[in-house]
């Protein structure tokens, strides 16, 4: 089933108002409004926050639908895919989940070969309350890399397709994966340039749209070591990008990249780099964007950047420090949330911290350590805590990498308190010490998806060698008070028309689908955007760079984190009936603007005056 084809549009008839004064009516609705979101501000604020309904795990975990499939230029019969959820993205009712490592040759011991790729991505939809099969995505097979390309020095040597990736949370329509090894030119195996792949989904299904490589390649950038996608802007981190002309020296940097009309840009629009350049840093080892904010961690320097801004402007807003670590590997960003977590920050066996940090305006306050809330709830911290981290609706996750793992629930106020409230484990019997359950986490609305890359997929008493290094599995688990869908359409568009563009004004939909209104657009093409605000219930945008004397048709579409609903002005929702086109006024040569023509006329009458003084 197609996710985005089975969206339920509901249309409304708009209204065409030439003046772009709001009504009586409409300002006091916008006071209301503002006053309704203090009064929940206030109220939230001030009292307990109830423990939310836990989650509970679905009855059937996943486990690669392919693993006999070898995917090189080889057919080497004995291949199969191992490390199944070492990567996971999900958005609205699509998970993306990535093979960690590919099997190409049986070794004479029979063991497994230490020296794999990922090469793959799985992509399952949300189908009647169930995971579906699952659709195979690769990498079109002029990029894949020859057989035997390791060169025995190790599993990532020369692709890792599938080693970050990431899925559009606006739409879901579009995915992004990364390929930090990849080798983009010359003949050295082991340069790992790095490249990443997109992919789009329309009413046929899934399929490949592009493929974005560094502006500069060199070898060990890593581009596509991290990936994140938000609406048309993607971002790449490259941790081993060089920002001085000295080859040896490894500064890391952050690529944007965007689309426009359906095409996604080549060449980025911005290149994000940290202000304090030195050697051995690691800038882009884990990227993030969410709205107009990117944030870029550096686990060498122990730190994460945020940047705001939109299209090729971005400026750095604040530099979060010590929540990074040695070897971390978490970093999420949802609104005004960030999430990080270290691994291995810390002695063992109490390795790993993970840290939550709220913004206000344009101030990220202190991060806090998200294990002193495990204090209260009487839960140990594991080791490797913060190993994965996840932000959803008002909640945040955090995973463990070492032995079986865990995966330890806070719920999230609007202040930024969290609270310890469950802890999720494998929920398969057997002694195998080493599933790595949390080693990566993602959440999308009621959905929460953990890998455990080394799991042997079996509820007996043991795994044998052969087993873990083959399978992996991913854990879904749900909240049924989290049950969202996608909101209903806007209502009561207003269109003013100018000369060279249209003012599109509209109301907030009357059920948000049980999660906040993200953002709308309104569009004819071009689009113009605004992002949500709790409590507003009047916005509006200009549609700019028409034509003068044009007719369009206006949409307005409202977002949210499970899916769209939009409102075509004219649509009264029979389909006979055509929607409305709004006219772009026409150019009237004028020989000066309006004040300089009073300028001219008070010029004038002075003269006249003074030549009538001159007569005296």
């Amino acid at each position: 089933m197609n996710f985005s084809s089975s969206r339920q549009m509901q249309r409304q008839a708009p209204r065409v108002d030439l003046s772009t004064r709001l009504s009586s009516l409409g300002r006091i609705a916008l006071f209301l409004g503002a006053v309704a979101a203090v009064a929940v501000l206030i109220s939230t604020a001030g009292e307990a926050h109830a423990t939310p309904a836990p989650w509970s795990q679905e009855a059937t975990y996943l486990s690669n639908p392919f693993p006999a499939l070898v995917n090189r230029k080889d057919t080497d019969p004995a291949g199969y895919a191992n490390r199944f959820g070492a990567s996971l993205a999900a958005a609205g009712k699509t998970l993306v989940v990535g093979v960690g490592e590919e099997q190409v040759s049986t070794p004479a011991n029979g063991g497994p070969d230490p020296y794999a790729h990922p090469e793959r991505i799985v992509v399952f939809e949300r189908v009647a309350d169930a995971w579906d099969g699952g659709t195979l995505l690769q990498a079109p097979s002029q990029y894949r890399p020859p057989a035997g390309c390791a060169g025995g020095a190790g599993y990532d040597d020369c692709y890792e397709f599938g080693r970050a990736v990431a899925i559009d949370p606006v739409d879901g329509d579009t995915i992004a994966v990364g390929a930090p090894a990849e080798v983009v030119a010359g003949a050295d195996t082991k340069a790992k340039h790095g490249a990443v792949y997109v992919f789009q989904r329309t009413d046929a299904g899934w399929s490949f749209l592009t493929r974005i490589i560094s502006p500069n390649p060199n070898p060990n950038d890593r581009f596509g070591a991290s990936v994140s996608i938000y609406g048309d802007v993607i971002v790449v981190g490259a941790a081993g990008d060089r920002a001085t002309a000295d080859p040896s020296v490894l500064n890391g940097a952050a690529y944007v990249f965007t689309r426009s009309s359906g095409s996604w840009g080549a060449t980025p629009v911005a290149t994000l780099r940290s202000p304090d350049i030195s050697p051995g840093a690691t800038f882009g080892q884990r990227v993030a964007i969410w709205g107009n904010t990117i944030a870029v961690g550096d686990r060498a320097k122990d730190d994460v950047q945020v940047f705001t801004g939109s299209g090729a402007n971005w400026a750095l807003e604040a530099t979060i420090p010590g929540i990074f670590g040695q070897s971390g590997h978490g970093l999420a960003l949802r609104g005004d949330f960030l999430a990080s977590g270290s691994e291995f920050l810390g002695d063992f066996p109490a390795k790993g911290e993970a840290f939550l940090v709220k913004r206000v305006g344009s101030n990220w306050g202190t991060p806090y350590a998200l294990s002193t809330a495990l204090v209260p709830a009487g839960v140990s911290k594991p080791a490797w805590f913060g190993g994965s981290v996840a932000l959803g609706e008002g909640i945040v996750a955090v995973g463990t990498g070492c032995g079986v793992g865990a995966v330890e629930l806070f719920d999230v106020t609007l202040d930024g308190s969290p609270t310890h409230v469950q802890s999720l484990s494998v929920p398969v019997a057997s002694t195998w010490n080493s599933r790595q359950f949390g080693k990566s986490i993602t959440i999308a609305g009621p959905h929460l998806l953990a890998g455990a890359p080394w799991d042997c997929n079996t509820s007996g008493s043991d795994c044998t060698e052969a087993q873990i290094y083959q399978e992996g599995s991913v854990f879904s688990f749900i909240n049924p008070t989290l049950m969202v869908g996608p909101p209903s359409p806007p209502r009561d568009i207003i269109v003013t028309p100018d000369i060279y563009s249209l003012r599109v004004s509209w109301r907030a939909p009357t059920d948000d689908g049980g999660s906040p209104v993200l953002r709308y657009r309104a569009f004819s093409n071009p689009s113009c955007e605004v992002e949500a605000i709790p409590g507003v219930e009047e916005y509006s945008c200009v549609i700019e760079g028409l034509d003068p004397a044009t007719n369009y048709e206006v949409r307005v579409i409202a977002i949210n984190a499970i899916g769209e609903a939009d409102a075509i002005a004219g649509d009264d929702g029979d389909d006979t009936t055509p929607p409305v086109t709004f006219r772009v006024l026409e150019a009237m040569p004028v020989p000066f603007p309006g004040y300089l023509n009073m300028i001219l006329v008070f010029i004038v009458l002075a003269l006249v005056r003074w030549r009538g003084a001159l007569r005296f």
